[in-house]
């Protein structure tokens, strides 16, 4: 930050300061631009890129720093720019998949959650091939630079789908927290919330450093004080409206009879 703060071009007046003073010191980037192979200009914009991609994915950068062999020698940093540019791919990819993810959330809050799990394999179905590929990058960069990144390769083994398994069990929480205050022994909706989460951490690794977010939204949704239904009032028909809405039903019916003749 403090870099971005003074600019990249201050940082570059600093790498030849330090090359020039100390004369066994040695910089290819600096004796690129000495010589004029590389364009100041344009090694201070691509430096400014970087520094701040680093800073928008802190927390992978933090990941590659404590899991990586390869974060000890500072000039293998673009191996770590290649797993970032493939986690925007996979992440402009499950932007478009955010429609089809609100609308699973919504109908696995209903009355009729089959129907999440219709639309959910509808969706499988649909990001099927984008997420094979970034899968396949993922295996291919992993072998091309020796080095994994836990959570990143969760967040690609997800497929786009494991959020919808993280709304089912939101979806349950509430119906198992209703049932425990009942202290009702079996509870069908623990028991399958067990399951989901049984399930979910089949496939799920991650990097043991920050609480994965899966997790967190599953606390937030048990934080989430349950909203009280609202009482209705239920009014029944008097013979009165009831007499009134059937002559409004028969003057209407005149109306299209006489407009067909």
């Amino acid at each position: 930050r403090t870099i971005l703060h003074q600019g990249t071009d201050w940082l570059l007046e600093h790498l030849e300061t330090e090359v020039d003073e100390d004369p066994l010191a040695e910089s290819q980037l600096v004796d690129d631009l000495q010589s004029g192979t590389l364009d100041r200009e344009h090694a201070a914009h691509i430096l400014q890129v970087i520094y701040q991609t680093v800073i928008d994915r802190y927390y992978r950068f933090i990941e590659y720093n404590t899991t990586t062999t390869q974060s000890d020698y500072g000039e293998k940093i673009h191996c770590l720019l290649d797993f970032l540019r493939l986690e925007a791919a996979y992440d402009r990819d499950a932007w478009n998949f955010a429609p089809s993810e609100i609308a699973h959330e919504v109908l696995a809050q209903g009355p009729r959650p089959w129907l999440a799990t219709a639309w959910e394999e509808i969706c499988g179905e649909g990001v099927k091939q984008n997420a094979d590929g970034h899968l396949e990058r993922l295996s291919e960069l992993e072998s091309l630079w020796g080095m994994r990144l836990p959570a990143l390769a969760d967040r690609l083994a997800e497929r786009f789908l494991r959020p919808l398994a993280v709304n089912r069990m939101r979806s349950l929480i509430e119906t198992a927290r209703s049932d425990a205050r009942s202290r009702r022994p079996n509870s069908a909706a623990f028991s399958l919330l067990q399951l989901e989460v049984d399930r979910y951490l089949e496939d799920t690794h991650g990097s043991g450093i920050d609480v994965p977010p899966w997790l967190q939204r599953l606390q937030q949704e048990i934080d989430r004080r349950p909203t009280a239904p609202r009482p209705r009032s239920i009014r029944g028909l008097t013979p009165r409206a009831i007499s009134h809405q059937l002559s409004t039903w028969q003057r209407s019916i005149m109306r299209r009879r006489r407009k067909r003749k």
